[in-house]
């Protein structure tokens, strides 16, 4: 964090920290830490760390899981491009108002072609 003089600068690393120590992937723990480049503060502890820094653990079988799910979404994202979110909810309320409206049977109807 730099400008780590500033106020807030805590409260901004207590923050990242709880973050990062969410991670529950990386086996390598992430490193928060505050410099303040114009006094040269922290600078030091900052280069030491970025030459100590090892690759990622993260393995194959982790990788790939998380390269399917960020395929998943970008996928989904793409055939969804025609759809309009408004135009949706019009339609839903419109066949709400049937007695016997069944939104997995909607959906068959209207975009499983």
């Amino acid at each position: 964090v730099n400008k780590g003089d500033r106020p807030g600068a805590d409260e901004f690393v207590k923050k990242l920290l709880q973050i990062v120590g969410s991670d529950k992937i990386n086996e390598n723990p992430i490193t928060v830490l505050k410099t303040t480049a114009v006094r040269e503060e922290g600078i030091k502890e900052l280069l030491e760390e970025i030459s100590t820094h090892k690759p990622s653990t993260i393995s194959i079988e982790k990788k790939a899981y998380l390269m399917a799910e960020k395929a998943f979404i970008l996928i989904q994202k793409a055939r969804t491009t025609d759809i309009d979110k408004d135009d949706l909810l019009v339609n839903i309320q419109d066949e709400m108002e049937q007695k016997d409206f069944n939104l997995y049977r909607f959906i068959k109807q209207r975009y499983n072609s």
